[in-house]
């Protein structure tokens, strides 16, 4: 498999995770243990850079996803979400950009 289909899958983990029931929090914390496996190698520029910026922010308490959460309001969890939602989208927009050139 390839990273970027490693990444992407990853990412549809999180959104999955981002849409079951329970707390916003629990939810971003399951969500956000799939993200931090996406690797970032292989991805298009843009995607790169925003895929990296959630890892370090994901990371930013004693580089801990857990202790970084628990430390986050829920503001900064739902921007954080809508960013993880806007990744999703740009990396299957890429895939069917590939999948055009393929053809």
């Amino acid at each position: 498999m390839s990273t970027f289909n490693y990444a992407r899958e990853n990412v549809s983990r999180a959104v999955a995770e981002l849409v079951k029931e329970g707390s916003l929090k629990q939810r971003f914390l399951k969500a956000a243990s799939h993200l931090v496996l996406a690797p970032v190698v292989d991805l298009p520029d843009d995607l790169r850079k925003r895929l990296q910026s959630l890892h370090t922010k994901l990371t930013a308490v004693n580089n801990n996803i857990d202790e970084t959460v628990t430390a986050m309001d829920s503001e900064q969890i739902a921007s954080m979400t809508s960013e993880i939602v806007a990744i999703y989208g740009q990396l299957w927009c890429h895939t069917g950009q590939q999948r055009r050139s393929q053809l």
